[in-house]
């Protein structure tokens, strides 16, 4: 495999796989660079395969190089209340901390329109049975 496609599948990896954590909030340059550890603006594979060893290190709470069900299960609620502040923050838009109907549904319907766009993917503005069915399979092929 050469070079630049082993890049690009790190980059891919990276950018589609939940379980890197990869806070959502930061733009893909940001992200590149914290991961670009010696920072030549590519990543090697040993740049790769330290963002495992930084995971399994942050999941595994007490330190003694083991993770139990406890630690996993733990790690993902805290997870899950991280991604739910920062969607309730973005849906807050008046920063009232109080999600009003219109706010609700302001965000909704972003979020509709972002999800329409990704899916319409000859930009017709419809989505046809065979998007549907792309959709699917990109999203089966990243679990």
């Amino acid at each position: 495999m050469t070079r630049m496609n082993s890049l690009l599948l790190a980059a891919a990896t990276l950018l589609l796989h939940p379980a890197l954590g990869v806070a959502e909030s930061e733009d893909r340059q940001a992200r590149f660079e914290r991961m670009d550890q010696n920072g030549d603006g590519l990543l090697s594979q040993d740049e790769f395969a330290s963002l495992g060893t930084a995971k399994f290190d942050e999941i595994d709470s007490n330190g003694d190089g083991e993770l139990t069900q406890d630690e996993t299960v733990f790690y993902a609620q805290t997870q899950a209340a991280e991604r739910a502040k920062k969607r309730f923050a973005k849906a807050d838009t008046d920063g009232d901390g109080v999600i009003q109907q219109s706010e609700f549904e302001q965000r909704r319907d972003q979020r509709y329109a972002m999800l329409f766009s990704r899916l319409d993917t000859d930009g017709d503005g419809l989505v046809s049975q065979e998007e549907l069915n792309e959709a699917r399979r990109r999203r089966l092929d990243r679990n």
